[in-house]
């Protein structure tokens, strides 16, 4: 009898973001697992994660020089990632959401804990004695919430310790 998997949504941005939830999806994909992950990337249109579905990205065109235009255009950008997470919820019915940041994400993952959805953070690697400004927020949110740096269990006391990816 074939199982249903259960479906994951993973939120990530480009550089550092991409290269974590990278690393943890080839972990956790290189082992037999029940579970198909699906992939949001805020920042860039071609950062797939091997392994993954992929749903939609759609890069904030931050204007270099104009404060203005880079304020007027983010809501039109957050409505366009609204719509396609709500539709992605709905058609998928997530149990957990895995985020290794930006901090936009943030609006996507009280969004899905209101849903009643997991919330999984992962602290980025950068971090030894500080707290990334998407941390202090995740801290609060997640249910589970790990740390790749023993030195930031002094700062999240409640945080997971796991070790670098």
């Amino acid at each position: 009898m074939l199982t249903k998997r259960k479906k994951i949504l993973l939120i990530y941005g480009a550089g550092g973001h991409y290269e974590q939830m990278r690393r943890l999806i080839i972990g956790i994909t290189n082992q037999e697992t029940e579970y198909e992950f699906l992939s949001i990337c805020i920042n860039r249109l071609n950062n797939v994660i091997p392994g993954t579905k992929y749903f939609v990205s759609e890069p904030f065109k931050k204007k270099k020089y104009s404060l203005w235009q880079s304020l007027l255009s983010f809501p039109k950008f957050l409505l366009f990632l609204t719509k396609h997470f709500v539709s992605a919820m709905i058609k998928h019915r997530f149990k957990y959401v895995i985020s290794t940041g930006p901090g936009i994400s943030i609006f996507f993952c009280i969004l899905f804990k209101l849903m009643g959805k997991k919330i999984i953070h992962l602290e980025t690697w950068s971090r030894f004695y500080s707290k990334s400004n998407t941390g202090r927020w995740m801290y609060h949110i997640a249910d589970y919430f790990y740390i790749q740096n023993e030195s930031l269990k002094t700062i999240y006391p409640k945080a997971i310790y796991v070790g670098r990816l």
